[in-house]
C-alpha cells in the first residue's frame, strides 16, 4: 500500500516513488491484522520529519527528541492505523510501554491528540490515508471533536489528581476504539 510521506513520518522512503514511505497492511479474511514497516534510520532525515512533526513548536520538538519520544511517536501512528481494531490486551501493553518513561503519558497524550486532529483535517481536506479514511469513519467527522476534547480533560484530570497513567491510556485508547467504559 503506497502510504504518504507526511502520514507516516517515522517510516523510510520507498525505495523507487518519491513521497511515499515502505509501509504496508496484511489483510486476513479482508480483515486488517498487521500493519509493517521500515524503520527510518537516518538522522537528518529523522530530525528533518522531528520539525516537520511538531508543526513549528519548540516544546513538542524537544518533547519528541527526548525521553524516547521518537518510539512514543511510532507507538502514536500505530495505533491510529491500527483503530478500531486494538484489543484490550494490546492497550494494556501499550500503556505499560509507555508509563516506563517519564515522560511517555503526557507526550503520548500530546502526539495522539495531535494525530487525531490531523487525520481529521486530512480527512476533511480530501487528502486523507486509507488508515486515516477508516480511522475517522469510525464516527460522524464532528465527534472526533469530543473525542480530541475527552483526551484533554483525560490527561489534564490525571496530571492533576496524579491518577493512574496506566489505566489512564488505557481509558484514552477505549475512547479511540469505542470500548471506553
Amino acid at each position: 500500500t503506497d502510504f504518504p510521506v507526511d502520514t507516516s513520518p517515522l517510516v523510510r522512503d520507498h525505495r523507487s516513488i518519491p513521497g511515499v514511505v515502505e509501509k504496508w497492511d496484511l489483510y486476513i479474511g479482508g480483515a486488517e491484522t498487521a500493519t509493517g514497516y521500515s524503520e527510518l534510520t537516518d538522522p537528518v532525515v529523522q530530525r528533518e520529519r522531528l520539525v516537520a512533526m511538531s508543526e513549528g513548536s519548540p516544546g513538542r520538538a524537544l518533547a519528541m527528541a527526548e525521553d524516547e519520544g521518537l518510539a512514543i511517536a511510532m507507538v502514536v501512528d500505530n495505533v491510529l492505523s491500527s483503530l478500531p481494531d486494538i484489543p484490550v490486551s494490546k492497550q494494556y501493553d501499550i500503556a505499560d510501554q509507555l508509563v516506563r518513561v517519564e515522560t511517555g503519558f503526557a507526550t503520548f497524550m500530546d502526539m495522539l491528540r495531535t494525530g487525531v486532529a490531523a487525520a481529521v483535517r486530512a480527512v476533511a481536506r480530501g487528502q486523507g490515508d486509507p488508515d486515516q479514511e477508516r480511522m475517522v469513519a469510525l464516527r460522524p467527522i464532528e465527534a472526533w471533536t469530543e473525542v480530541w476534547h475527552a483526551l484533554t480533560r483525560l490527561q489534564d484530570d490525571t496530571e492533576h489528581a496524579n491518577l493512574d497513567k496506566r489505566q489512564a491510556i488505557v481509558a484514552g485508547l477505549g475512547l479511540l476504539t469505542g470500548q471506553a467504559t
